[in-house]
């Protein structure tokens, strides 16, 4: 099972890292540390966005190629850098929105933590994955490789970039299948702007479809997750602007500046999220039927149903609104 932490402030989310770190010292030194992946779901899967739509794997790596062609033959009006080789194209398909076999992950666990909170509606739990990218490639690539490399890059060794040319193959090439079924760990080249801000890495992944942290029998050690409980989202995203953690930061263009001197100086009071003056929520429970569950730290004494009726009358499932086994209700304590 994939070892879960709790964190409810950016200092506590630190001192997570930290605790993993401990936990996992084994490296050589002179080996850099571990990367990072956020999500806004603590349920969403560890699984490139190419494979999740509902179709077989050899029609999704058949519409990839048909997707890389096209990407490559039209992107070349739409920027001024021209990328040298087919995994600069791929990394380039990545951080513009088009489906691919890779996972994006960075190496800095703040920007991790950034992309788990940026759009969160305060509904959910985001999350922040960790894992040990030296010992992904070490089971993967073979226990006497221990290395990280740069896929595609200019002074890669020939040794090197064959090793590594398996998770991408010739499009052209009616030959060259993907055969490889677990994933890797790799360094793109930092030639776009977004890649390098974004202290970018990536897992590139094989024919097996399964979420990452599934695919290994004891992932505990090299893998884990940090969840950032819905009611923290907002505290935290405010800590990390202070911290210099913003738009203007990740997304190093004048969109993102203009969004980040927004953001900062303009506040807007329509985002404020859902849970002010909110202590519970009504969801399925994991036991039997509907609960109610705390939703941030609820000191003891604290009436519940003030200015209601403290007396707590049980009900069926089906005597609730039919939405409320679809979506979270919550419940206002004003």
């Amino acid at each position: 099972m994939t070892q879960t932490y709790i964190a409810e402030t950016l200092l506590k989310f630190m001192e997570r890292i930290k605790e993993i770190e401990r936990a996992w010292e084994s490296k050589k030194d002179g080996e850099p540390g571990l990367w990072y992946r956020g999500s806004r779901k603590s349920n969403w899967p560890l699984l490139p966005k190419l494979y999740r739509p509902h179709s077989t794997i050899n029609e999704l790596l058949s519409a990839e190629d048909e997707i890389r062609e096209e990407f490559v033959r039209r992107a070349p009006g739409l920027t001024s850098y021209k990328p040298a080789n087919a995994w600069e194209w791929y990394f380039l398909m990545q951080h513009y929105g088009a489906p691919t076999r890779l996972l994006d992950w960075t190496e800095n666990p703040q920007i991790g933590l950034y992309f788990a909170l940026k759009d969160s509606d305060g509904l959910h739990d985001a999350v922040v994955w960790v894992i040990d990218p030296w010992w992904l490639n070490g089971i993967v690539l073979g226990k006497g490789y221990s290395e990280v490399l740069p896929a595609g890059s200019p002074g890669l060794s020939e040794a090197d970039a064959r090793r590594y040319q398996p998770w991408l193959p010739d499009r052209f090439d009616a030959k060259a299948k993907l055969t490889t079924k677990l994933p890797v760990a790799i360094y793109p080249t930092q030639f776009d702007a977004r890649i390098a801000a974004q202290r970018s890495c990536f897992t590139v992944h094989g024919r097996r479809r399964a979420r990452l942290n599934e695919l290994f029998p004891k992932p505990t050690d090299h893998l884990a997750r940090i969840v950032i409980p819905s009611y923290a989202t907002d505290d935290i995203r405010d800590e990390l602007d202070d911290y210099g953690i913003d738009e203007a930061v990740i997304y190093p263009d004048l969109e993102g500046l203009g969004k980040g001197v927004t953001r900062h100086w303009l506040p807007d009071d329509d985002e404020k999220l859902p849970h002010t003056g909110i202590l519970t929520r009504l969801k399925p429970s994991p036991i039997h039927g509907v609960g109610v569950f705390a939703i941030v730290p609820i000191k003891k004494d604290t009436r519940l149903f003030s200015q209601d009726s403290d007396e707590m009358r049980w009900i069926k499932p089906d005597q609730l609104p039919t939405n409320s086994l679809r979506n979270s209700m919550m419940i206002s304590l004003s």
